[in-house]
């Protein structure tokens, strides 16, 4: 019998509080995880193809945006990209984020049952995916 694959999600974000405050919940709530404290480090990570990736906008050498717009152009899929930010969105930063190819914007600090409704949001939209 096929098992269904879980949602792998990707958090990047510099605040080691913050990342270790997502991984322990969302792998309580069923999602696969990998985690960087830069954009670095996602884009150098050739083997992962994750399914939703949470970006911090103020990042260390690369900011969010332009590490967002490095991932839509390198994932031949569709994947959902969640902005997090403890800034306030003026109209420049949003119409940066979506020109970069943002799906969504969430607050620091946010609710933690807000992420993970906003991940299942995007994943309800998929065919999911089988592996034998």
């Amino acid at each position: 019998m096929p098992i269904e694959k879980k949602p792998f999600v990707y958090i990047v974000d510099d605040d080691e509080y913050i990342r270790k405050a997502l991984e322990i919940f969302l792998e309580q709530e069923g999602f696969e995880l990998l985690s960087a404290a830069s954009g670095k480090e996602i884009l150098d990570d050739d083997d992962s193809n994750p399914d939703i990736v949470l970006l911090d906008i103020d990042l260390p050498a690369m900011n969010g945006i332009e590490v967002c717009k490095k991932l839509r152009s390198r994932f031949k899929k569709n994947i959902s990209i969640v902005f997090m930010s403890g800034r306030v969105v003026h109209p420049e930063l949003e119409k940066q984020m979506n020109e970069a190819g943002a799906d969504a914007f969430i607050s620091k600090p946010f609710n933690l049952q807000e992420i993970s409704d906003k991940i299942r949001h995007f994943l309800s939209s998929r065919v999911p995916q089988i592996s034998a």
